[in-house]
């Protein structure tokens, strides 16, 4: 080919390939990129649905450019980018002479990027945030004896309820879920740590319930707040008032402790308080309490009453059989030689009788009762004058010595410390009458008459319609001596020509024995000597002569006291023994006096009691 008509081609050569040089030099292919997770707010509201973005190279004039396509993924999970190839489009150059198109290079697919995932915590959680496997907050408590770990959130939010006990169940700490437990510098409460301490500084007429509990850090902060409980036994807070018991925290300012809103729960025996800050708390009660006695009298006395005498022998044996180890002064001595009472109980002092004016009150003063339980209320301003600073307590047994123990049984009970003991001795008595008048509703009109002997001779008695024989009219009997008396509570005395009228209107059935030296009066109606009158009734004849059993309290009047309870069994039973063929009466004693007079009888000394016979 000639040189001329190569010049053309040659020419149009060059401009095609300076027409790619340049093409090059103004737009490159797109790399492939990661797009990075939004962490707007309107990123995170598209959470929903993927958003797919394209984006297309500026074309040079004889080329065109892969188009670069982004998928963005989710904002709250993860981004992915894949770019995809476009196909080449190829531009024709105009030209006289047809020039053969160049084959376009195919751009290479680019490997997509790993796709990076991260984990969130839900709202309100405590983990923070952070890849998977992500940190957890927890509030690590150690409490007297207990530790525990309290999940929280990053700012000190209690993620679930929690309850927590002290090694020895004495206190609960709750936390509710959301409560905010932060530090004094308002982050988030790490640890907390609970101990006990010695306490000191408390008010007059105070004491200390409990040891004191040092919170640490100091100055933390619970919101709303946490419930403390502290959960007692009578034993812990026997020496102050229960219904007093509070919370206290320590002052460090007035160096002094401060009461903090409690609530007393006395049935379940907790009290609670619902505490803010990690300070020193205690729980504190007073050591005196305020009663009002069975004759409506206000009166202050100790919390704990550890002595106590009466100079009644009525309240003294209620005293004796609640709560024997705070008795330190007796009425009148025990019955019997020896009494049936334990050892340790056998040398508590006399202090006299003030029926029988024997009443000393120097010895009683001696002796440093916490309070003197006094049954007469005609005794009362002569005690708490002689008594002074110690509390003289009116108590009342009953108009009839007998149905009506129950009010001041459960008032001593309670008085003294002991209300289990006294709700014991109620069911026994109240489980004898129960029984008494199962059997005294099915009587015969014919009833057992007895003649009631009292004083040596057997000349005294006390009548129809006396305090002293209430037993005997409750149990069924008929008391013969049905006089006119002025004075319920007052013996009488009769000639023998009287009892034989009685003997002559109905048989006198049988002689009970009872008050002055029961051994005297037996033996003087059991005489026989031809000249004993007694031997003319019916019922001495034929042996029915019994003496009342008063081992070491009486059964049956001398004084109508609290040893009646047993007795209601021993009367009925001794009146209608066909009608309480049922009734073992040994085990009744011996439970009552295993309970109540403590003491475990031997056999020998059940039977010598209910011998009935001297």
């Amino acid at each position: 080919m000639k040189l001329k008509n190569r010049v053309p081609l040659l020419i149009i050569s060059l401009l095609l390939i300076l027409s790619l040089l340049g093409c090059s030099s103004e737009s490159s292919p797109a790399s492939s990129t990661t797009a990075a997770p939004s962490k707007t707010a309107s990123a995170a509201a598209s959470s929903t649905a993927s958003a797919t973005t394209t984006a297309t190279a500026a074309k040079p004039a004889a080329t065109s450019t892969p188009s670069q396509t982004t998928t963005t993924a989710p904002a709250t999970t993860s981004v992915a980018v894949t770019t995809t190839p476009a196909s080449p489009e190829i531009t024709p150059t105009e030209s006289s002479t047809p020039t053969p198109t160049p084959t376009p290079t195919p751009t290479p697919t680019p490997t997509p990027t790993p796709t990076k995932t991260t984990t969130s915590s839900s709202s309100g959680g405590g983990g923070g945030g952070g890849s998977s496997g992500s940190s957890a907050y927890y509030l690590k408590l150690s409490f007297l004896g207990s530790s525990y770990k309290i999940q929280t959130n990053s700012v000190g939010k209690i993620k679930k309820d929690f309850t927590g006990t002290s090694s020895d169940s004495l206190f609960t700490l709750a936390i509710a879920a959301d409560t905010l437990a932060q530090d004094d510098n308002s982050d988030r409460l790490t640890s907390l740590s609970v101990t006990s301490a010695d306490p000191s500084g408390a008010a007059e007429d105070t004491a200390f319930v409990t040891d004191a509990l040092e919170f640490s850090p100091g100055a933390a902060v619970f919101n709303p707040g946490f419930t403390f409980t502290y959960n007692y036994t009578a034993d812990e807070i026997e020496e102050v008032d229960e219904d007093s018991l509070t919370f206290v925290c320590y002052n460090d300012d007035s160096a002094s402790w401060e009461t903090v809103d409690s609530t007393l729960d006395a049935d379940d025996n907790t009290l609670t308080a619902t505490l803010i800050g990690t300070e020193t708390y205690a729980v504190i009660g007073n050591t005196y309490r305020t009663i009002t006695d069975m004759y409506d009298t206000e009166l202050t006395i100790p919390a704990k009453i550890d002595r106590v005498l009466s100079p009644n022998p009525i309240e003294t044996q209620l005293i004796f059989m609640l709560a024997p180890e705070k008795l330190v002064g007796l009425a009148i001595d025990w019955n019997g030689d020896p009494a049936y009472i334990g050892d340790e109980y056998s040398d508590i002092p006399i202090v006299g009788n003030s029926s029988s004016g024997t009443f000393n009150y120097e010895t009683a003063i001696a002796l440093e009762p916490d309070i003197v339980l006094e049954g007469k209320q005609k005794n009362l301003s002569t005690d708490r004058e002689q008594f002074g600073s110690i509390p003289v307590v009116g108590v009342y047994s009953g108009d009839d010595l007998l149905t009506e123990y129950e009010a001041e049984i459960t008032y001593v009970a309670d008085l003294l410390g002991v209300p289990e003991k006294g709700e014991a001795l109620l069911e026994y008595y109240q489980d004898a009458m129960d029984y008494v008048e199962s059997i005294t509703a099915n009587l015969p009109e014919d009833k057992i008459r007895v003649y009631y002997a009292e004083n040596d001779d057997g000349l005294g008695t006390d009548a129809e319609g006396s305090i002293h024989t209430n037993l005997l009219f409750f149990c069924g009997g008929e008391n013969v001596a049905d006089v006119d008396i002025s004075n319920k509570s007052a013996a009488i005395g009769v000639d023998f020509e009287a009892i034989l009228e009685w003997e002559e209107e109905e048989t006198i059935d049988m002689i009970i024995v009872g008050r002055g030296s029961q051994d005297t009066t037996y033996d003087t109606i059991m005489s026989t000597d031809e000249a004993n009158l007694w031997q003319t009734l019916n019922c001495v004849q034929r042996g029915a002569v019994y003496v009342r059993p008063q081992n070491p309290v009486s059964w049956f009047d001398g004084p109508p006291g609290y040893g009646q309870i047993v007795g209601l069994y021993w009367m009925v039973h001794l009146l209608y023994p066909n009608e309480t063929n049922d009734l073992n009466l040994e085990e009744k004693v011996e439970e009552f006096y295993s309970e109540f007079l403590h003491i475990d009888l031997t056999d020998d000394q059940i039977s010598d009691l209910l011998d009935n016979q001297e």
